[in-house]
Parts: structure tokens; sequence; C-alpha cells
């Protein structure tokens, strides 16, 4: 259980259900093993969008496939929507409007590109690379492991095609 009421100076709560009012967005953070049980605690509250950070599913083999199916089907069962799980975040640099919901060292300055990839590691060369004088990204979303109903079991846990 958290006990700070503030972290980096941003208010800190206890669990999602005592944020006060609606929550449109839940970012996901934490160890694989604890993201069924946060995601459920998010349908809970009535929380519209995950984005799960969190690697440690798919992409581990058969046991984290499982993992992944059961994040997949509270998603599902809630009416949440789901970005993720094994992924970089999401931005939007639009003016008034923006949001920062990934951990690049590095955000991006606000220009005219939108981008979407599985791959973090592009995604991350992309936002240094659009920090260059003369450029820069109005959004961007990494989508990880695009969890869905047609993957496999795991046993082409790496196959992403």
């Amino acid at each position: 259980m958290a006990s700070a009421e503030q972290v980096q100076g941003v208010t800190a709560h206890p669990s999602i259900a005592a944020v006060p009012g609606e929550v449109e967005l839940a970012v996901i953070a934490i160890p694989a093993g604890a993201v069924v049980k946060a995601a459920r605690e998010c349908a809970a509250k009535g929380v519209r969008g995950l984005l799960v950070l969190s690697a440690g599913f798919r992409e581990t083999g058969k046991a984290g496939a499982r993992r992944e199916r059961q994040l997949l089907e509270v998603c599902r069962d809630a009416g949440m929507r789901l970005v993720g799980p094994n992924c970089l975040g999401v931005l939007n640099n639009l003016p008034g409007k923006a949001l920062n919901a990934t951990f690049s060292p590095t955000p991006p300055r606000a220009g005219e590109v939108g981008f979407v990839t599985q791959s973090g590691a592009l995604g991350l060369a992309l936002m240094e690379f659009a920090g260059e004088p003369g450029l820069g990204m109005s959004s961007f979303a990494s989508v990880g492991n695009r969890a869905t109903d047609d993957r496999d079991s795991g046993e082409n846990a790496n196959d992403h095609g």
C-alpha cells in the first residue's frame, strides 16, 4: 500500500479506488505479476483506458501469454481500451492537450509528425531524432504486444507478425 502523499510534486493516492472522480486513463508500470489485479481495480473504478508499460507477457512465453489473455479479458469485460502491454507508451504534443505517458528520457519537441510503432527501441530512437532542429512530433504511440484475441498461446511468443 502506498504511503506517500506526493511523488515528485504530483499527488499520490494509496489505490485507484481512492482517486477522486472519473479516471480516463491509467498508466500501469508495475511487475507483470501484479498487472491483472491492478487492471481489475481499474475496471471496478470505471477507468476508460489502460496503458500497460510493464513487460513480462506474451514476449516471455506461455505463462506470460496466459497473463496477457487474462489482462485482455479484464479490459474487454469492462469496456476498457488497452494499449500494450510491454510498450513504450503514448505521447500527445498538441498545445493545451499535452500528455507524455512514455518512459522516454528525451521527449520530442512539438511538430507535425505522428508515429505509431510496435518497437519501443525504434520509438525511442525516433523521439530522440525528432528533437533535432526543424523536426518534431504531434503524437506518438508504442503498441508493444498489441494484445488481441487472435494471438497464439505463446509457442511463437516473439512472432509479432
